[in-house]
Parts: structure tokens; sequence; C-alpha cells
């Protein structure tokens, strides 16, 4: 048994999944060893494997989603980009259903916490926002997905801007400020340097602290000690 691509009823797929023709008036397998077959009908065309195989399929014309964008095999099913962003999309929602009610009150329950340490800063209680800093810094290091050292520099200066923000009143999610600051400093760095490695980014990033700040570098102290000229 036979299924005919539309508009080129001379090919199709067999009962094996392979791809045949029957141009020379008995049905041939074709070989598909560039990914793409030339199609003659009405127009001819060529058409990639499995842009061929979802067309049949779905008994759509080949001409008719030229323009869909890129097929994509996923366990054997074919499917367009956009059908493939769309249920892609509808996992990652259903997902995040999955999540155990524990663990989202918990989660809210964070910024809660840091909220009210934030606001006890304010009014004059330092202790309770130091502590869910300390604690908080680790995990914002990891979100930074660089050097360990590089990521503790830049953490420290997010949460100097933090309380600044903080102190004008800017501020209304105090973790996610945070979080998202750390990631802006590092993203800046990245722009602002030559990336040699996350170390000398590092350097490069406590160079022009140390410059904002009117503190000497460390080339400035040994200019000063006669060990640099």
């Amino acid at each position: 048994m036979i299924k005919t691509l539309p508009d080129f009823e001379k090919y199709g797929l067999n009962e094996h999944g392979e791809i045949v023709s029957n141009r020379r008036g008995s049905w041939q397998k074709l070989s598909t060893k560039g990914g793409v077959i030339c199609l003659y009908g009405k127009k001819t065309t060529t058409c990639k494997i499995a842009k061929f195989r979802y067309c049949v399929e779905h008994q759509i014309s080949p001409l008719k989603i030229s323009c869909v964008g890129a097929l994509i095999t996923i366990d054997g099913r074919i499917m367009t980009k956009g059908d493939f962003i769309a249920s892609r999309n509808e996992y990652i929602a259903k997902s995040k259903t999955d999540i155990p009610r524990s663990d989202k009150i918990k989660k809210i329950q964070r910024h809660i916490d840091f909220a009210q340490a934030a606001i006890d800063w304010l009014n004059g209680e330092p202790g309770k926002i130091i502590e869910i800093i300390t604690i908080e810094r680790e995990k914002i290091c990891s979100l930074l997905h660089c050097n360990n050292s590089l990521a503790r520099c830049i953490v420290a200066e997010a949460e100097l801007q933090l309380f600044r923000a903080l102190d004008n009143g800017t501020v209304i999610d105090p973790l996610n400020w945070l979080i998202k600051r750390s990631r802006g400093i590092l993203s800046e760095q990245k722009r602002n340097f030559v990336r040699f490695s996350d170390e000398n980014l590092m350097e490069k990033l406590c160079l022009k602290g140390n410059e904002q700040h009117g503190e000497d570098t460390p080339r400035d102290r040994e200019a000063k000690e006669g060990k640099y000229v």
C-alpha cells in the first residue's frame, strides 16, 4: 500500500516507510543519501526528507508549507518548528503545575522573608538582612555559571547596589532585584572587557571597582613601593 504525496502523486511512502517513486511505471525505492529529494510534477521542486514524510503523513502539498519553517524529528514523529515550540511550551506549563505545593510555598516564603528583612533594615535593624544575604549569596553565585571568585565579586557589588536602591525606595522585591542585578553586572562586564578567562575578567572587574571608588589598584601600590615603574 503506497501513501502518495499531494500534488506529486508519483511519489510516496510504502508500507515500510520507505520513500518511493512511480515515475518509471513501477514503484521503486529512492535514494535519500543527500537528505533532499527532487520532485517532478506540475512544478519541479526539492524537498527535504523530514518535510517529505510530514507532508505524506498529513496529506499536505509540500508547495503549501514551503514557508512554515524547519521540520523536526522527535521520537519518530515529524512536526514543524511551530508545532514543536507549541508542544514544548505546553510541556513546560504542565511541568510547572506538577511542582509540589510545599515547594511553591517555600519559594514565596523566601521572597517574603527577604522583603521583611529589608523593611527591618530600613527601620534600623540590620541583623536579619545580613543573615539572609549570607544564606542567599551562594545560591545567587551558582546562578551566574562562571568562576566562583568572579561570581562572589559580582554578587558583592550587586549587594552594595541593593542597599543603595533600598535607601532610594526603588526596590519592591529585593531578592529578585539582587538576582537580576547580579546577572546584569556579569553581562555588562562581558561586554566591556575582552574575555581571556574568568580570572582575568575578575581582575579587571576588581581593578575597575577600585578606580571607581578612588582606591589604589595593585599596580598603583607597586609603583608607590618602587616595584613597578
